[in-house]
């Protein structure tokens, strides 16, 4: 994870973005953050051998899946103490395809929270090209 995106996070803030970050699948796939505030997050994957569908392009199962982690990263800051936050309800779209060895930039937003949702978007970019766009549903519970 580039330094820059833990600067003046709380610590725990630090544990939930670390816990994103160890998933297998995510340091599998090289996901790292490179940006985390109050309500936004950003993050970038090379797309690897790993991230390759059957044609060789980047496989839209993992840009989903990673999108839904840097949302996550959104919403980390603004999450209460003894709380998290699960998706139950994704709306992906994948706009172009991502050619293997690109850089795909991704950023996400909080649009709102409330006590039991939180509503967000994502979106991935090649070289400042839009290629997919998310709105992601999670609930927020209690640990």
């Amino acid at each position: 994870m580039a330094e820059a995106a833990l600067a003046g996070l709380t610590p725990a803030v630090e544990q939930r973005v670390a816990g994103v970050l160890e998933v297998p699948l995510h340091r599998f796939l090289g996901f790292e953050a490179t940006a985390i505030g109050a309500g936004a997050a950003a993050g970038r994957f090379r797309v690897g051998e790993a991230a390759r569908s059957n044609i060789g392009m980047l496989h839209g199962g993992v840009l989903y899946s990673l999108l839904d982690a840097t949302s996550y990263l959104a919403l980390a800051s603004d999450l209460a103490a003894g709380t998290t936050a699960s998706t139950v309800d994704v709306s992906f779209s994948m706009l172009r395809p991502v050619a293997a060895g690109a850089t795909v930039e991704m950023t996400a937003r909080l649009d709102r929270l409330g006590r039991s949702l939180a509503f967000l978007q994502a979106e991935a970019r090649v070289e400042g090209k839009l290629v997919a766009k998310a709105q992601l549903t999670k609930a927020v519970v209690t640990l």
